[in-house]
């Protein structure tokens, strides 16, 4: 079953992606043929989609729909310098992207629709046997093997289901802390205890002593199946808080240099600093999320270069993903070097 459900992730994350840059790709040539409305409202759509992509209730719905978000918020930026837009228009598409609903939280799918797959997993190998363990390892599904199964007779898994149901618990609440520098602490502990975990159940030979389960008791059975199958079906929860933390602070920057160029048209240059901004363009200028501290602004001559320091926590200069050498600060640079490199 996950195999099957991971291949139709696939086809629908490329279905969604394929419509994300169908929308932007209409929205650029708009903008290239004057028709900034109608681009400007293609525009909105992609944001739209992803937030609705996003809704579903697994965490790869919620990372399909942050990816179209990004696509929509990278376009944006392409919209912005090539539209010729006067000051309260600008400032009209600034109400539209604060307008827009957040993303989900990531905790919601973790405590609710991650927790049910779990569920739904010891369902599927308390009927399978243990043959369906190696299918959620990756390999492909078997038919079921009635002396497996019969490993698992008079299993108790209320042993399992108490153990998931901590886990889930405790990762739920962790992401749900605000102070981010906490939650970064929460989360990397649970990443340690979940690597001690599969290091006990690979050195102790769990899966092999299952396979002896005559001399176990049914709760002692259900709790050591309980831990190989958190070993293998415990998210990645670091990993999609960071995705997420991301997706808030691009759209965070996105709105500065919304803002940024409404502040040029009225006064002819980009500020000297981003405080200058507040309370006529933004009500408050958003800080990094990553630092805790005011993002990074460098003005010129006839641009700026605006930067969170990203999750690596390192200030790289503004390098990201794209440049060279790379890092991972979240950037906008204006003007936008691969509209100029043509």
């Amino acid at each position: 079953t996950r195999v099957r459900s991971s291949a139709a992730s696939d086809v629908y994350k490329r279905q969604c992606r394929e419509m994300a840059q169908a929308l932007t790709t209409r929205a650029m040539l708009h903008a290239g043929e004057g028709r900034f409305d109608d681009a400007w409202q293609d525009l909105l759509a992609c944001h739209r989609l992803g937030r609705l992509v996003a809704r579903g209730a697994t965490l790869i719905e919620l990372l399909v729909g942050i990816a179209i978000d990004t696509i929509a918020s990278n376009a944006d930026l392409a919209y912005l310098e090539r539209a010729p837009l006067d000051a309260n228009a600008i400032k009209d598409r600034l109400r539209d992207l604060q307008r827009l609903p957040p993303m989900p939280s990531a905790a919601d799918k973790v405590d609710l629709a991650e927790r049910f797959s779990f569920l739904d997993i010891v369902m599927m190998v308390d009927r399978g046997g243990l043959d369906y363990l190696e299918g959620l390892s990756g390999g492909p599904p078997k038919e079921p093997n009635p002396l497996m199964k019969h490993v698992l007779h008079g299993i108790d898994w209320d042993p399992a289901l108490r153990l998931a149901n901590r886990w889930f618990d405790r990762m739920a609440a962790a992401m749900r802390i605000k102070d981010r520098a906490e939650r970064e602490k929460q989360l990397n502990q649970i990443h340690k205890d979940l690597e001690a975990l599969v290091k006990k159940i690979k050195e102790g030979g769990a899966l092999d002593k299952l396979l002896l389960a005559f001399t176990m008791t049914p709760q002692k059975m259900g709790k050591q199946i309980g831990q190989i199958m958190i070993s293998l079906l415990v998210p990645a929860i670091h990993k999609i808080q960071q995705a997420s933390d991301r997706s808030e602070q691009t759209q965070r920057n996105l709105q500065v240099a919304f803002a940024l160029a409404c502040y040029r048209r009225d006064h002819g240059r980009y500020p000297d600093k981003l405080d200058a901004l507040a309370p006529a363009y933004l009500k408050d200028v958003p800080q990094d999320i990553f630092s805790g501290a005011a993002l990074i602004y460098r003005p010129k001559e006839k641009g700026y270069l605006l930067y969170s320091i990203g999750v690596n926590g390192r200030d790289d200069e503004g390098r990201g993903y794209g440049d060279d050498p790379p890092a991972d600060d979240l950037n906008v640079r204006m003007p936008l070097p691969q509209l100029h490199r043509k």
